[in-house]
């Protein structure tokens, strides 16, 4: 089970970096990898998901996401 920390450390990587958040959107699990997350596959169905119900319209909306787990 991916942890909170985890989850903060990618909302926060995504706040801070436009390109890295693009990428999240695009891929979550390849993303996430690069900073040495590794995220299970239920967890990232559950991202990907929530991102095609409720696409994104702001640069805000990519850390609601991630820290809604």
């Amino acid at each position: 089970m991916n942890k909170k920390d985890d989850f903060k450390k990618l909302a926060a990587k995504c706040i801070e970096n436009d390109d890295f958040r693009r990428d999240f959107e695009k891929d979550p699990t390849k993303t996430a990898q690069t900073i040495g997350i590794t995220l299970e596959e239920e967890t990232a169905k559950k991202i990907k998901e929530k991102m095609k119900t409720n696409p994104p319209v702001t640069d805000g909306f990519v850390s609601h996401v991630v820290s809604s787990f």
